[in-house]
C-alpha cells in the first residue's frame, strides 16, 4: 500500500510537471513562429525602404541635373541678351546723336519744319534705348546683379516724351489721348 501510494504522488507530481513544461514549450514554439514572422516582415519593410531610398537618390540626381541644365541655359541666356544688347544699342546711340546733330543743324539752317521730326525720331530713340536697358535689367535682376539707382527726373517732360511717342499713332486709329495731372503731383520725381 505505501508503495502503491509513493507511485500515485510521483505519477501526480509527474503530471503536474509535465503540464508547465507542455506549456512552457508550446510558449517556446509560438515565440520562435512570431519571431520568425518578425523577421519575415522586418526584411519586407527592409526592402521596401531600400527601394524607396533608391528612388530618392535617383529623383535627387535628376534634380540636380535639370538645375544645372537650367543654369547652363540662363547662363546663355544672359550672355546672349548682353551681346544683343550691344549689337542694338551701338546703332541705337549713332541714331539718337545724328538726330540730335540734324536739330542743331537744321536750327542754324532755319528749317524749323524739320525740328518736330527730328524730335520724334530722337525721342523715339532714346524709348527705345529705355526699353533695351529694362530687358537688360531684368536679366540682372535673375542674376541678382541689378544695382537700384534713384535719379531725379521731370514728370512734366516724361509725359511730354510719351505723348509725344503716341501722338500720331493714336491720332491715325482716330483716337484722342488726353493727358491729365493731378495739380498736387510733384513734377520732381525720383526712380531708376
Amino acid at each position: 500500500d505505501n508503495m502503491h501510494t509513493i507511485t500515485g504522488g510521483m505519477f501526480k507530481a509527474f503530471v503536474m510537471l509535465l503540464i508547465p513544461v507542455g506549456i512552457i514549450s508550446g510558449l517556446f514554439v509560438l515565440a520562435r513562429n512570431t519571431s520568425r514572422n518578425a523577421i519575415t516582415e522586418l526584411k519586407a519593410h527592409t526592402q521596401l525602404l531600400t527601394h524607396e531610398i533608391s528612388a530618392h537618390e535617383k529623383t535627387s540626381r535628376q534634380l540636380e541635373q535639370a538645375k544645372k541644365s537650367a543654369d547652363t541655359a540662363n547662363n546663355a541666356k544672359s550672355r546672349y541678351l548682353a551681346g544683343l544688347s550691344h549689337e542694338l544699342r551701338t546703332p541705337l546711340n549713332a541714331i539718337i546723336g545724328y538726330s540730335e546733330m540734324l536739330q542743331e543743324e537744321a536750327e542754324d539752317l532755319g528749317e524749323e519744319s524739320f525740328i518736330p521730326d527730328l524730335q520724334k525720331v530722337n525721342a523715339a530713340g532714346k524709348h527705345l534705348l529705355g526699353l533695351i536697358n529694362d530687358i537688360l535689367d531684368l536679366s540682372k535682376i535673375e542674376a541678382g546683379k541689378l544695382v537700384v539707382e534713384h535719379i531725379p527726373f521731370s514728370l512734366e517732360r516724361m509725359i511730354v516724351n510719351v505723348t509725344a511717342l503716341l501722338a500720331e499713332k493714336t491720332a491715325a486709329k482716330g483716337l484722342e489721348l488726353i493727358v491729365d495731372v493731378a495739380d498736387d503731383v510733384p513734377n520732381e520725381l525720383v526712380g531708376d
